[in-house]
């Protein structure tokens, strides 16, 4: 007995399961049939444990229901309950938490996951069997049952529906509407109550199919976190309120649009003006897909400093934030597809943005082109000291980025392109000591990472390829490690060997490389 609670959580599940039987009709012989589990403070701490951690009430595939709430009830652990998980016919008939009302009524989470059944009819197109199998048990009302649901479950707070459940999860968030504080849905659902408004802090919707998709009529200033799913391209902000939209206390928001459908088309409101958005404490944004209009930043006042910003495929966006208020961003990452005009555009406005405050910390910049050639000459970024570029980037705009760029302490390079070098400079002989010693840059870098684009259609000897790289090195004085792909024609050794004498920091670094 001394070496139970080194055994893993699921396993002494099982053993217990095991032993004490799976029929509910056996409930009042398991303290018969195993004392040790009722006087015993480490099998009952154990199983405090398990119950405390998580409730489980799934269907079997021969028939019946499974959970543990019966060990919760053996053991006296009613009360230990604190996160249950209910498949979506469990949660339509309820006749499991109704027969263990003391152990759900300290549940403070509840999930709801929906079985094979279903996703078969949500493929369908249907309601799903769960919402059936309410309806036959409760005279054709299954609002009815999951009202009563809802009233065994007294102190839940947070709701998360999975997906192929947004039948039954939409009916009983409208159930509970009035004490969640939490909502997350992988599935569209339906909610149809206005008493979200309440105390909702946490939301978290895929949105469904159809005009401005579907979202609640919910109160902005009580979010703290906004985050959206499947948001079709023309969405409507009214759902939030009038003209004027303040989230008084939102500290992430999360927009990640799809592409758009057929079925997208029509009049959502979206002709209207769109309203003014107002984002006071906003900390960290994630916007994915292809807003209009730059939405959410074409008509949004952001707050002075934010944590992170990324705006992943979202051209208009991202041209949208020279004309907000954002004045300092701890880490901003853009993958968007742009060339020529816009590019430039957008690079000033990344400029002017980590030019106009000292960034306190590490100022992170993230550029990912997979098409577009990456245009670095009119961008310095004077406060950025972490610059990730995913796209097409030549060495020689690596160079003149390096010489103007003064706080930039790493620079990583993933897809270097090697169509064109930077001018030629004269390496100094090895062995040689009384050559002079290369010219350095003003610059501050660490550390530098360059991995050659091996799609590149065109490409210089790797001679003169390695030789403009080992110039690079060379020309950094405080580089400490250097990460290069074997497509740079560089061997780290070999180059260490030949300048290791005259360049002790370049040997050091070299030595890292992995």
């Amino acid at each position: 007995m001394a070496g139970v609670g080194d055994l893993p959580a699921e396993l002494v599940l099982m053993i217990l399961r095991f032993a004490v039987g799976e029929p509910a009709a056996t409930l009042r012989g398991w303290r018969a049939r195993l004392p040790l589990l009722a006087v015993c403070r480490q099998w009952r701490r154990l199983a405090c444990r398990l119950v405390h951690g998580q409730a489980l009430v799934e269907r079997r595939a021969g028939g019946g229901w499974g959970s543990n709430l019966g060990l919760a009830a053996a053991l006296g652990l009613e009360g230990c309950v604190r996160h249950l998980v209910l498949d979506a016919q469990a949660a339509a008939t309820g006749a499991v938490v109704r027969a263990h009302p003391r152990a759900c009524a300290a549940v403070q989470s509840l999930a709801i996951r929906g079985g094979p059944d279903d996703c078969a009819a949500a493929a369908d197109g249907g309601g799903g069997g769960a919402a059936a199998a309410a309806a036959a048990a409760h005279g054709g009302d299954a609002s009815s049952a999951l009202s009563g649901l809802a009233a065994l479950l007294p102190s839940v707070t947070r709701l998360y529906v999975g997906t192929c459940a947004g039948a039954v999860g939409g009916r009983l968030a409208d159930a509970l509407a009035g004490q969640l504080c939490r909502i997350g849905c992988q599935a569209p659902v339906a909610l149809q109550c206005a008493r979200l408004a309440g105390g909702l802090t946490h939301l978290s919707l895929a949105l469904g199919r159809g005009p401005g998709g579907q979202l609640p009529r919910v109160c902005a200033p009580t979010l703290r976190v906004l985050r959206l799913a499947r948001v079709p391209p023309r969405f409507a902000w009214g759902a939030f309120g009038g003209s004027d939209i303040c989230f008084e206390r939102l500290v992430e928001l999360q927009l990640l649009f799809r592409s758009p459908a057929p079925e997208d088309d029509g009049d959502d409101g979206c002709a209207a003006p769109p309203p003014r958005l107002r984002f006071p404490r906003l900390r960290r944004c994630h916007v994915e897909g292809c807003p209009p209009h730059g939405a959410p930043f074409a008509a949004a006042q952001l707050p002075a400093a934010m944590d992170s910003l990324t705006l992943a495929g979202a051209p208009e966006a991202a041209l949208a934030l020279s004309r907000t208020g954002l004045a300092r961003v701890g880490a901003l990452a853009v993958r968007v597809q742009l060339a020529g005009a816009d590019q430039r555009a957008l690079y000033g406005a990344l400029d002017r943005l980590y030019g106009q405050v000292r960034v306190a910390g590490e100022a992170a910049l993230a550029l990912a082109h997979r098409r577009a050639e990456l245009d670095l000459g009119c961008a310095a970024w004077p406060r950025v000291t972490r610059l990730s570029i995913h796209g097409p980037c030549d060495l020689a705009a690596v160079a003149g980025l390096v010489e103007r760029a003064a706080c930039l302490r790493r620079l990583e390079v993933y897809a270097l392109a090697l169509d064109r070098l930077p001018a030629a400079v004269a390496m100094p002989d090895p062995a040689d000591d009384a050559a002079p010693p290369l010219p350095p840059l003003p610059s501050r870098i660490e550390t530098l990472t360059l991995y050659a684009d091996a799609d590149a259609d065109c490409a210089p000897p790797a001679a003169a390829a390695a030789a403009a790289v080992r110039c690079l090195l060379l020309r950094l004085p405080l580089l400490k490690r250097a990460n290069l792909s074997g497509a740079l024609g560089v061997h780290p050794a070999a180059l260490g060997r030949a300048f290791g004498r005259r360049y002790p920091h370049i040997a050091a670094a070299l030595v890292k490389v992995y």
